[in-house]
């Protein structure tokens, strides 16, 4: 198979956290591109404000994906409560597993609003990381 999305059968996609502070400086416009990185951040900002009503900010980890994608979630030890009332879901999840939602919803707005490839890759490649988070299920259930 020759997409760029593939990753064989047997390989596990593994996150990375991107802690250098260099590399964190660099990760947004090389994920995202100098044009829409603000932009894409905010997004996913505003994305956990309307799904976690009891988030109230803080400091983000990056996360590399060993499949080519990235994704952003705050650092909290408190599971969050999410509601996501366009599709009638609601849950407890962990801050990582609410910040993969909250960047799958901000990714796939970008990638219809830019019509830029990097983020429909982006999106399948966070996507294809989330199924095997050990919170798949709540993440698939709040972004279906």
């Amino acid at each position: 198979m020759t997409s760029a999305f593939y990753v064989a059968e047997n390989e596990a996609i593994t996150a990375s956290l991107i802690a250098d502070d260099k590399k964190r400086l660099q990760a947004l416009p090389q994920y995202f591109g100098d044009r829409h990185m603000l932009r894409t951040e905010m997004q996913i900002y505003h994305f956990l404000d309307l799904l976690a009503a009891d988030y109230k900010g803080g400091f983000w980890n990056y996360y590399s994906l060993s499949n080519g994608g990235f994704y952003m979630a705050p650092v909290s030890p408190a599971e969050l409560n999410c509601v996501w009332t366009d599709n009638y879901f609601e849950g407890r999840m962990s801050a990582d597993a609410a910040g993969i939602t909250a960047c799958l919803f901000a990714i796939n707005m970008m990638a219809n609003v830019t019509f830029e490839d990097r983020f429909s890759e982006l999106f399948y490649q966070l996507r294809e990381y989330a199924f095997s988070h050990p919170e798949a299920a709540l993440i698939i259930r709040a972004i279906d």
